[in-house]
């Protein structure tokens, strides 16, 4: 079939053909880049030591992974939203949190699963991550308690360090963990 030039069937064809290759190209690009920020493995670090600090109990590790400034924002159905700034805030309130857990002799196990990662190239280059955790609560190395949660973050990079300028955290359901794909952290 020969369609003329100027008809607006030929057109369409060319309309929907653009749209097509600009919604591919975009996909393709997207996930690449996403996949690349994915890879980067000084980011994940933060990550891997924020985990690390929580199965040590560890106050001044848990504070060196967030900004002098830092903000830390709970949104939790079952309390109030409690809104944290500033470094030696954040380590009191861990330290209030981690010395319960150790007057009852649990110890915890943190996992991350960051599904989205994105990045901005301004001046000063920050990461947003959005994902899941989950938070097991053991005694005697059997987990007695599980809590999942949503999270959004932004990291800073300082002094070839990352670090979080945000950390944004609320419920989730443990099929929301369990079903999500993302990167898990740490690997298992």
């Amino acid at each position: 079939m020969i369609i003329p030039l100027n008809s607006k069937k030929l057109k369409f064809y060319i309309v929907i053909l653009i749209f097509l290759n600009v919604i591919f190209y975009k996909k393709i690009f997207s996930q690449n880049n996403t996949n690349i920020l994915f890879q980067d493995k000084s980011i994940n670090q933060l990550y891997e030591n924020f985990s690390k600090s929580y199965t040590t109990l560890d106050t001044q590790q848990i504070a060196n992974c967030y900004a002098n400034e830092a903000w830390v924002i709970n949104l939790y159905t079952n309390g109030k939203p409690n809104l944290l700034q500033g470094k030696e805030n954040i380590r009191k309130y861990y330290k209030d949190f981690f010395d319960g857990i150790q007057k009852n002799n649990q110890k915890l196990r943190l996992t991350f699963k960051v599904v989205e990662r994105k990045k901005n190239n301004t001046p000063k280059t920050n990461i947003a991550d959005a994902g899941y955790y989950k938070l097991e609560v053991l005694e005697n190395n059997i987990v007695v308690q599980t809590g999942y949660g949503k999270f959004a973050t932004v990291l800073h990079l300082k002094k070839k360090r990352w670090i979080f300028e945000t950390d944004a955290t609320s419920d989730a359901k443990a099929t929301e963990f369990e079903e999500v794909n993302g990167v898990t952290i740490p690997e298992k």
